[in-house]
């Protein structure tokens, strides 16, 4: 758990704060306008802010941070945090040394704020949801789609859905090279409203009800994530399984052959088990299941056990793993489970056109298996099942920081 602890009440109470200390803070950003939370990058003198991180040669020490923002004819800064988990090619910034844990009370709840690859960690986003039971996450982000399986809108809706917290994502639209695209607004019981474009650098306002304490709410019975998985033999197979590659990750794959079947695949403590049916086995298509098991190190840090089945970009085998778009093999069912050490899993599905399959589509069952229902033919693209919980020593990468 983090050091420190802001907690800051009665959002939209009046505070006295003149005109001379609050623009300098607001550097104009709320000029247009209210605003609840914001993006910035700040500099503080190593004197001052040394506790923060280990000064560079400039003699400065840089952060991103994010403000939260009581509106009214003078915008007031009342809150603000410091990125604690930076993403890899972020080494122009530092990173305080402690977790601060922002959290404010408002008539609609009580909201945390972070940003971008903080989602990653387990401390502090699980810590605050978990031990200060937030209602509401706020997270502003420049994440870049990174498919088959970090694309902004599946993972952020999985983990809201895990978390059992609303989560308000607002993404950076910046440059379609970067393919930074997919905002939206999750409840813990369905996606109620989603941005994703590929083509254009256009954002949208994106707006949705939502229960503004949704923790109140009756709440389903806890999954055990392990219990089928472990509870099943692994099925066999006279296959060979090979290896492959996922955003620099190396899983271990076997190819699903026929039009039903059922299959096992492991890497170190984890088993994915996947029980399936398909209207018709095509022959420009091919899928497979696969496990990760393993410390992610490639622009970041944080440890996974992933299993997934997926569809390969061509019919190439050395092809799995790599972005594909659409799917044409319509699925009848399935069931996919694993051997998870945790109970923090955050499953998606993805349909053709990087589409989010509807919740009436399949359940989460108390055994932990992740599998489909109500009879809906659906072009599966990618299913994933996600443990996160343990961090390494520091996210970030920036100078002088924990290698």
């Amino acid at each position: 758990m983090g050091s420190r602890h802001q907690e800051k009440k009665n959002f939209g109470a009046h505070q006295e704060v003149t005109q001379a200390r609050i623009v300098p803070k607001l550097q104009c950003s709320t000029a247009k306008g209210p605003d609840i939370g914001r993006k910035e990058f700040s500099k503080f003198p190593y004197g001052c802010w040394s506790k923060y991180g280990n000064v560079g040669l400039s003699g400065k020490i840089y952060f991103i941070k994010r403000k939260i923002y009581e509106t009214g004819v003078w915008p007031v800064c009342f809150s603000q945090e410091w990125t604690q988990n930076l993403f890899a090619p972020e080494i122009q910034f530092d990173f305080p040394k402690d977790s601060e844990f922002v959290i404010f009370d408002t008539p609609f709840g009580k909201f945390g704020i972070f940003t971008c690859f903080d989602i990653f960690s387990y401390d502090p986003v699980v810590v605050v949801v978990n031990d200060f039971q937030v209602d509401s996450i706020l997270l502003s982000t420049g994440w870049y789609t990174m498919l088959p399986l970090l694309s902004a809108v599946p993972f952020h809706s999985a983990w809201a859905t895990a978390m059992r917290v609303n989560l308000l994502a607002a993404n950076t639209y910046t440059d379609t090279t970067f393919h930074m695209t997919g905002s939206g607004i999750y409840a813990p019981e369905a996606v109620t409203v989603y941005h994703y474009d590929m083509e254009t650098e256009s954002g949208q306002l994106l707006l949705s009800e939502l229960k503004s304490q949704p923790r109140s709410e009756p709440t389903p019975a806890a999954v055990n994530w392990s219990a089928y998985a472990r509870g099943i033999k692994p099925y066999l197979s006279k296959q060979a399984d090979f290896p492959g590659t996922i955003y620099f990750d190396e899983f271990t794959f076997t190819e699903l052959k026929a039009n039903t079947g059922n299959y096992t695949v492991c890497q170190k403590d984890l088993c994915c088990h996947l029980t399936y049916k398909i209207t018709e086995k095509r022959t420009d298509e091919v899928y497979v299941l696969g496990a990760f098991d393993g410390l992610h190190s490639v622009e970041g840090q944080y440890y996974l056990q992933i299993c997934t089945f997926l569809k390969c970009q061509t019919t190439d085998l050395r092809t799995c793993g790599e972005p594909v778009g659409s799917a044409f093999t319509t699925f009848e069912e399935f069931s996919l489970s694993g051997t998870f050490g945790t109970s923090h899993v955050f499953p998606q599905i993805v349909l053709s056109g990087s589409q989010l399959a509807l919740e009436r589509h399949y359940e989460v069952t108390r055994d932990g298996q992740l599998r489909s229902q109500s009879g809906a033919l659906l072009l599966v693209l990618v299913m994933a099942v996600w443990k996160s919980e343990k961090d390494p020593p520091c996210l970030g990468q920036g100078p002088g920081k924990l290698k």
